[in-house]
């Protein structure tokens, strides 16, 4: 449930970025959204602690194969939070047909990468642990994304 909330006030936040409209008010923003993302983190880190059930061998060989993950799955959602800004910020005065679709094909290519992500993660943890801890790691991550994904696409100019 806290991983939820976190994920929510992170929608909140990024769906108050457009009345960020000066210099300092953008620099607070980016500090507030970093203190954010890391809170996120260590509530995945219980999340996926609890619902994986490591054994203290299994814990040693996962963890530091899903800190690269989580690495290379930040500057994916570092790309996706600012698409998602630039849509939210430009809805209702620069959405041209042609920008849509710009963001559109953006945004399917986010997807993509994140898929690959997850299935070439999925590949290592297979390979260094067990199909298992793979295959739990994989359901539970798919999660955690859709809880996220869900929350910024509630907060959408064309859902209000």
């Amino acid at each position: 449930m806290r991983v939820i909330k976190a994920i929510f006030g992170l929608s909140l936040v990024a769906g108050l970025l457009g009345s960020a409209t000066s210099a300092y008010a953008q620099e607070a923003h980016d500090r507030y959204m970093e203190l954010l993302r890391s809170d996120i983190r260590a509530q995945k880190v219980e999340v996926m602690t609890e619902a994986l059930k490591l054994t203290g061998e299994q814990a040693e060989a996962f963890w530091p194969i899903h800190r690269e993950y989580e690495a290379e799955l930040a500057e994916i959602n570092d790309e996706r939070i600012a698409l998602v800004m630039e849509y939210f910020e430009k809805y209702d005065t620069e959405m041209t047909v042609r920008r849509v679709k710009e963001l559109a094909e953006r945004t399917i290519k986010l997807e993509e990468e994140r898929t690959k992500l997850r299935k070439n993660y999925f590949k290592k943890f297979e390979k260094e642990l067990n199909a298992m801890v793979a295959a739990k790691f994989l359901w539970t991550e798919r999660m955690l994304n859709n809880i996220g994904d869900l929350q910024l696409q509630t907060n959408a100019p064309f859902l209000k």
